[in-house]
């Protein structure tokens, strides 16, 4: 969750940031969430962040009312998730015996 706050905490630089390279270099998404204007570019840049109102990234604190703007993180995240699923090779389903009808 991206704000000004978190940006210029050392939280962030020594903590998430190993934290979010070691989970990319095993395969996992990364979604950064935009809650308040900050420059994160520098930090995140190869991420795909949300929410996004007309296909340009925007702060939640900037929609009005807000609840659009948690509704655009849902679909995102979702987005993400469904793409990453994809990747993964699916097993196959087996199939149950029915029981007899009585």
């Amino acid at each position: 969750m991206m704000s000004p706050s978190f940006i210029a905490s050392d939280f962030i630089y020594d903590e998430e940031i190993p934290a979010i390279n070691e989970r990319l270099q095993n395969g996992a998404r990364v979604v950064p969430v935009y809650l308040k204007q900050c420059s994160f570019g520098m930090i995140c840049s190869e991420l795909h962040a949300v929410p996004h109102f007309n296909r340009q990234l925007r702060a939640v604190e900037d929609w009005d009312p807000r609840n659009p703007g948690f509704h655009a993180i849902r679909e995102g995240i979702a987005k993400v998730v469904k793409d990453h699923l994809g990747l993964i090779p699916r097993l196959p389903r087996l199939a149950l015996p029915r029981s007899p009808a009585p």
